[in-house]
């Protein structure tokens, strides 16, 4: 008889503290593929208007901002036309949004599957930041037509979207690694989430520019690592002084977050499936 060799996963529920193991990971990446497309799928699927909400969700939001910020309240924006200004951030904002909320809200989304199989549970909170690309890559292609049709041309500053929306992924990624282990098993900080979440844009600079923020407080206010990311984000889709900071920040932040979220996330493994 002769020995098989495929590999053996061992369950240790014994050891709190888990090491990160790639190798596991790489073994799961047909299974990581077919849950980022199944989920995408499903998305779609469980709303009436589809793909539809691709193109209407920046579309609301827009709207909405415009008449109360840029209409009503008459935010400065200098020269450039408040919906140009809010429609330059707009993408990348709702990445940010959607990808961390799905994050966050991971392991209660796949319970079902949790219970039933074995797999790299790490793999589940980096899921649907990965599902919200197509979205976010078409809600970006849709505001380039907006301020194009407003007269404004994204230079070669448009490269900048890509260090901007990779930092704005880990980021993502690193809150639901924190998160998500504590939202099974506390379930009041779901809703504490989602309050946060619909008032965290009012704390970046997608509403107002960052210069609207009193000088004695953008100290603590540019501590935020989103309030960077969406800058400059706008700087890239519109054009002027990219600065450093604008990733720098951003980075080190969500590095950290991450490393940190995902040593909670694999000391909290054992406790995940009891607490579904």
């Amino acid at each position: 008889m002769q020995n098989s060799e495929e590999p053996v996963t061992i369950i240790d529920a014994n050891r709190r503290w888990k090491r990160f193991e790639l190798s596991e990971l790489l073994r799961y990446k047909d299974l990581f593929r077919f849950r980022v497309i199944n989920q995408y799928k499903a998305q779609q699927r469980q709303t009436v208007l589809s793909y539809l909400w691709v193109f209407l969700d920046p579309a609301i939001n827009i709207l909405f901002f415009t008449i109360v910020f840029g209409g009503l309240v008459k935010v400065d924006t200098n020269e450039t036309p408040y919906v140009v200004f809010n429609t330059a951030s707009m993408a990348g904002w709702l990445f940010l949004k959607n990808a961390m909320n799905f994050s966050v809200l991971s392991l209660n989304a796949e319970k079902i599957l949790l219970q039933k199989i074995y797999f790299p549970r790490i793999m589940i909170p980096i899921i649907p930041v990965v599902v919200y690309l197509p979205n976010f890559l078409i809600q970006l292609i849709l505001s380039l037509v907006l301020i194009a049709f407003w007269g404004f041309y994204p230079g070669w500053e448009l490269f900048y979207v890509v260090p901007q929306i990779f930092v704005m992924f880990l980021l993502s990624a690193g809150f639901g690694m924190l998160i998500s282990s504590f939202v099974v098993q506390f379930r009041d900080l779901e809703l504490i989430w989602r309050y946060f979440l619909q008032f965290a844009v009012y704390l970046i600079p997608v509403a107002y520019p960052i210069e609207s923020v009193h000088e004695a407080y953008q100290g603590i206010y540019t501590l935020n690592p989103m309030v960077y990311l969406i800058e400059g984000f706008r700087v890239a889709m519109i054009g002027g002084a990219y600065e450093l900071k604008f990733f720098i920040y951003p980075l080190v932040f969500s590095l950290v977050l991450l490393f940190v979220g995902t040593l909670i996330y694999k000391s909290r493994e054992p406790l995940i499936v009891d607490a579904l």
